[in-house]
């Protein structure tokens, strides 16, 4: 079974398919402003999760972060980011993918401009998707496939 949530209605929505489709509200016409969405797509403890990007076109005005999966960089390179303030960073939109169901989980990384992300496999049975938009700048959007 397979859902494509397109409605602006499910801002924040739970995903429980074995695979689907995840749009940004407008694509490709461009999204809303003002955005602050999450989907989490939960599997049966056991499983894993695997996210491909086909399209990906979001305000930017710096470039991504991309955290290594493994644990060990993530500690190394980025365990400050618990300290780091997205909001003063990524002042335009931004598209953040966490290794888990909440934003207390391993971030994989916060995404913009017009470069598709990497794919990613989870390393548990959620991942938790996050878009934020501000009130200026509209583009195409995203859409990922799960």
């Amino acid at each position: 079974h397979s859902t494509t949530f397109n409605n602006f209605l499910d801002c924040h929505a739970t995903l429980t398919e074995s695979h689907g489709e995840i749009k940004s509200y407008g694509f490709p016409q461009g999204y809303y402003h003002n955005m602050d969405c999450t989907w989490l797509i939960q599997r049966s403890h056991g499983e894993v999760i695997e996210i491909r990007f086909t399209s990906f076109d979001v305000e930017s005005v710096y470039v991504n972060l991309h955290v290594d999966a493994s644990k060990d960089n993530h500690r190394k390179n980025f365990g400050a980011l618990h300290n780091f303030n997205v909001q003063s960073y990524f002042s335009y939109d931004s598209l953040t993918i966490y290794d888990g169901g909440s934003t207390s989980s391993d971030l994989v990384g916060i995404f913009c401009g017009n470069s598709l992300p990497p794919s990613h496999i989870s390393s548990s049975h959620e991942v938790l998707i996050h878009f934020q938009t501000n009130s200026v700048g509209s583009y195409d959007g995203f859409q990922i496939e799960y």
